[in-house]
């Protein structure tokens, strides 16, 4: 392959201008604190190194701690370091996907507006700004495939790229499925066995030290580490990949993955139809560029198709979203194709074009930028206040089980306690002092609620933690027998009941306000059923549920000391062929006060 043309000079102040454009908007991307529960793990290893208790989470991304490590030196913060290697990396990803298309042969107006196009991705944007390795990982593949390509005539770039594929593999060892077109491509051309070698040893060398490291740097060296790796690759094997049942098929994710992961609303869509044009016209003219490329990506796009989780398709196509910002400004070019005549011209409608999709998508993105710019998120906030408010001897944390990776790093001095479900909680637990923390809007009265605004944000990350709320344990309402597990969606929490269900509420002394509201699935029961709701063992009321809403509000006396007991019966219950379960009443609000 024969060398890119040279820039010109105008070529390179607007490349140089249009880089430091990429760096100023990074800054406006830069979390305040940790959301994804990967994030606080990362900021573990940053703190003490060592995979065995997942600090971080297996294989290790050693280089990426190492990196952060580094600029621990400078930074007196694990999340600070850890984001500002992702940081970094956002902004060189520009002049990587630049030299990519370069090397690619795409014209220098593609080229440009393409690498534009990629740092303004809405995903690729936000993630920049967090503490995570997908970024740095990518930033890093670009410029190991950039540096095979011009290997195909340089035995110094091939080496270079080898390098760099080794670094990738100590940061993301998945990632390194999109070097390998570019791999065989400059081996292929270079056809000097001993280079070959010479990079190939370089490569798995950088690969081997690197988890050897982590190996070593973890406790039982090497066998806790190889334990905790197998442990992660069943994980991944028995309830992320395909093979687990109960994960959607894969007919009905591949939309998800390959296609929605493209955030940005209406752009977005353009986006795909812009695509779409440029793999048509490559089955027309052969461009190998555009087969290279897919080549390049889709392996990786298969990859986290059928085997990553499904709770965070935004973040692992990272990996491949490259793909849709090369092939638009592609697409976009071959609608401008009538000006071919007037180089200067078509160039400036392709530049103007995707400079146009590029602005539109900063504009979807940014209410969901200001969110993680200006606020913690809600972890964080909910166990800064603990730390402010609860002292670390005394009082009982019990936290759920989601929460644990977070509740690691933040409050590392007051040993809580994890549950998955309520009734794993003692009775004695729910004392004066000790507060509860679910990842959740749980029915209580007392809940102090920490939240994201969802709008937009949630479209680009992980839709975990939006909400938490803390509850103090002596005043909460407890669901004992005859209770599923509490559901929600975005915008309501609810419990579901059997037949009978008991619920125990703090005695108060004096006389309370209790206030019901519910739905009755009457739609699937055999008859309109009878209610019965009983307080601390004397019937309140029997009545005929002929109405799917309800609402109850009763004054009632209260115990003093202990809790007050409140029963409710149907005498029937409703059935799906779905669920194996018995529906009584949905129950959306209980409120004792």
């Amino acid at each position: 392959m024969t060398a890119p043309e040279p820039l010109t000079s105008s070529q390179r102040k607007l490349l140089a201008l249009l880089f430091i454009v990429v760096a100023v908007s990074r800054f406006f991307a830069l979390s305040t604190t940790q959301l994804d529960w990967d994030e606080s793990l990362f900021s573990e290893g940053v703190r003490e190194y060592d995979v065995v208790p997942h600090h971080p989470h297996p294989p290790g991304y050693p280089l990426f701690i190492l990196a952060a490590k580094v600029m621990r030196l400078f930074i007196r913060d694990d999340f600070r370091a850890l984001q500002s290697v992702a940081t970094l990396a956002s902004i060189l990803l520009f002049p990587a996907v630049f030299a990519l298309a370069r090397e690619l042969r795409f014209r220098f107006a593609i080229a440009a507006t393409a690498a534009m196009l990629t740092a303004f991705l809405p995903t690729l944007w936000y993630y920049g700004g967090t503490a995570l390795s997908d970024v740095p990982a990518l930033f890093a593949v670009v410029t190991a495939s950039a540096l095979l390509l011009a290997g195909c005539r340089s035995d110094r770039a091939w080496l270079a790229g080898m390098l760099m594929v080794g670094v990738v593999a100590g940061i993301r060892p998945q990632h390194v499925l999109i070097a390998l077109m570019p791999m065989a491509l400059a081996a292929w051309s270079l056809r000097r066995l001993r280079t070959i070698a010479l990079g190939l040893l370089l490569c798995g060398s950088v690969g081997f030290v690197s988890y050897a490291g982590a190996a070593f740097a973890s406790k039982n060296p090497p066998w806790g580490y190889l334990e905790q790796v197998g442990v992660i690759a069943g994980h991944i094997g028995n309830t992320d990949s395909f093979q687990n049942p109960t994960r959607p098929p894969l007919r009905e994710l591949a939309p998800r993955f390959f296609f929605e992961a493209l955030r940005g609303g209406r752009t977005g869509r353009i986006l795909l139809a812009l695509s779409a044009i440029a793999i048509i016209h490559s089955l027309i003219r052969r461009r190998p560029a555009v087969w290279i490329v897919l080549a390049m990506f889709v392996p990786v796009a298969v990859m986290s198709w059928m085997l990553l989780d499904t709770t965070a398709v935004n973040r692992y196509a990272l990996a491949y979203l490259i793909l849709f910002s090369i092939f638009a400004i592609a697409g976009l070019d071959i609608l401008a194709t009538p000006l071919r005549r007037w180089p200067l011209l078509r160039d400036s409608v392709t530049g103007f074009g995707g400079t146009a999709l590029t602005v539109a998508l900063i504009i979807w993105a940014w209410p969901g930028l200001k969110v993680i710019r200006g606020h913690p998120s809600p972890p964080v906030a909910a166990m800064r206040w603990l730390r402010a408010n609860v002292p670390s001897t005394g009082a009982r944390l019990w936290i759920d089980d989601s929460l644990g990776y977070h509740a690691g790093y933040q409050l590392p001095d007051h040993r809580p306690k994890y549950f998955g479900r309520y009734s794993q909680i003692p009775g004695e637990a729910y004392a004066n002092g000790n507060y509860l923390l679910v990842d959740k809007i749980p029915l209580q009265s007392h809940a102090r609620i920490f939240r994201f605004e969802r709008k937009r944000l949630a479209e680009i990350a992980r839709t975990s933690y939006f909400e938490i709320s803390l509850v103090p344990m002596h005043l909460m309402t407890r669901f004992v027998e005859g209770w599923y597990q509490d559901e929600w969606d975005a915008a309501h929490n609810w419990l579901w009941m059997g037949r009978t269900s008991r619920t125990l509420l703090p005695g108060i002394g004096g006389t309370g306000t209790l206030l019901l509201r519910f739905h009755a699935p009457l739609d699937t029961m055999p008859h309109p059923p009878t209610m019965d709701v009983s307080w601390n063992g004397e019937l309140l009321e029997r009545s005929k549920l002929t109405e799917a809403a309800g609402e109850r509000k009763y004054a009632l006396p209260s115990r003093a000391g202990v809790p007050n007991e409140l029963k409710i019966e149907m005498d029937t219950v409703a059935r799906t062929s779905a669920d194996p379960r018995e529906f009584g009443l949905q129950m959306f609000e209980v409120r004792w006060e």
